[in-house]
């Protein structure tokens, strides 16, 4: 995804730490782990199971806290605020997805959606044309009515998506949210993102700013910025094309999922930068790779 507004900072951390136990067992989730991600960006998170993914998006998302460090969302140090603000802050400016769709089975779809919008006294007549917009755009207009159970989980995932958008929300965080997705629905929900980003800077607004955590490839390749944790430090920082070609862990990630010509395909476009190239061909920028052999 690109963008094409001016660079502004929204997301900006700073060498977050994260450390759980004490004394003789001690365990450090994260370690001087530092980027920052700009206004409209679309931001992927990967690495092994352990590396410390989950730790980082909660403790950006406010449900967890660092140990040290700064997180900084549009200027403001979250991890130096206040419980009460806190949560106002997290209600007015966050959106949520997690692995875990905490759906409420009592409520329809269409009430699952629409109680973030009456949580914030959003008029009612508002409500309901804002649910059924999201719904339309997500896929699930005809389920609208029915109870959570009552869907397939595709379907139960894409109702969680439409509550974490129908807030317009300014940071939308997503925890490996696509896994429970087929290939086609995951390409129409970065499609979906894409669109609300768009429209709302179109329409004056701010547009949407996304990080997700993902076992997927195929989800993040086309993402702003990817970043690569290992064992809770950053192994690498950059685009798709520029860890595939600096980045080791990242490559043997890619070569695992992806299949053999988009491989070939993507070994053709990764070319090292010792490598001859036709005067005509830019080279590729550099990643940060911090993992040994990148």
């Amino acid at each position: 995804m690109q963008t094409t507004h001016m660079a502004t900072p929204v997301l900006e951390v700073a060498h977050l730490e994260k450390v759980y136990g004490a004394l003789g067992n001690v365990t450090r989730a994260l370690n001087d782990v530092s980027f920052t991600v700009n206004r409209g960006e679309f931001v992927g998170i990967m690495g092994a199971s352990g590396s410390g993914k989950s730790t980082l998006l909660n403790c950006v998302s406010t449900i967890d806290s660092a140990t040290s460090g700064t997180i900084r969302i549009n200027g403001q140090d979250v991890t130096r605020m206040k419980q009460a603000k806190l949560s106002q802050f997290r209600r007015e400016e966050l959106g949520f997805i997690f692995q875990d769709s905490n759906l409420l089975d009592t409520l329809t779809a269409r009430e699952n959606i629409a109680l973030a919008l009456t949580i914030n006294h959003v008029a009612p007549r508002e409500v309901n044309a804002r649910v059924e917009a999201v719904a339309a755009r997500l896929q699930i207009a005809e389920v609208l009515d029915k109870m959570p159970h009552e869907m397939s989980g595709g379907q139960r995932q894409r109702l969680t998506i439409a509550r974490a958008l129908v807030g317009s929300p300014q940071i939308l965080i997503m925890d490996d949210s696509a896994s429970a997705l087929d290939f086609k629905t995951d390409a129409a929900l970065r499609h979906a993102i894409r669109e609300r980003s768009v429209r709302g800077a179109a329409e004056g607004g701010l547009p949407l700013t996304t990080v997700i955590v993902s076992q997927r490839v195929s989800t993040v390749r086309d993402a702003d910025m990817i970043c690569v944790l290992d064992h809770g430090s950053v192994a690498g920082l950059g685009t798709h094309d520029e860890l595939y070609a600096n980045c080791q862990l990242y490559r043997e990630i890619c070569q695992s999922q992806l299949r053999r010509e988009e491989l070939e395909g993507q070994q053709g476009s990764a070319m090292p930068a010792s490598a001859p190239s036709s005067a005509s061909a830019p080279a590729a920028p550099a990643s940060t790779c911090a993992k040994e052999g990148c």
